[in-house]
């Protein structure tokens, strides 16, 4: 079975250890890494080869944006998912290189969705 690498990168930790508990709740995905701003995602990224980065929009140093943009320049071939709680960001998002954008408030099954879809190489939002 494959087995998706994911890295959770949000400024909140009870988010981001939520996110990253419900994620390994299903057997093809797995957790790598996480981190708290965007150097210390790169940082880990770089060390333990996610497939995808799911990237708070609001996270510290540059935000989700400029933060995909860094990202996808950086870690060729890396998925980036967004999160958010503001749904003006999509746009901005997927031109900034993003392949996915979910909303916060979404069900576990959409979340899972929407990371298997990308790693699959799908466009995803939601």
């Amino acid at each position: 079975m494959r087995v998706i690498r994911s890295l959770v990168a949000d400024k909140n930790p009870a988010v981001c250890d939520g996110l990253c508990s419900i994620i390994e709740t299903q057997p093809d995905m797995k957790i790598v890494g996480s981190a708290r701003d965007i150097s210390e995602a790169m940082d880990k990224a770089r060390k333990l080869h996610p497939e995808i980065i799911l990237v708070d929009a609001g996270i510290p140093e540059e935000g989700g944006i400029e933060a995909t943009r860094r990202i996808k320049k950086d870690i060729p071939g890396v998925k980036i998912l967004i999160l958010t709680t503001h749904p003006g960001y999509m746009r901005e998002s997927f031109e900034a290189g993003a392949d996915g954008y979910l909303m916060k408030d979404c069900c576990r099954s959409e979340l899972f969705t929407t990371i298997r879809e990308i790693t699959e190489k799908r466009p995803a939002a939601c």
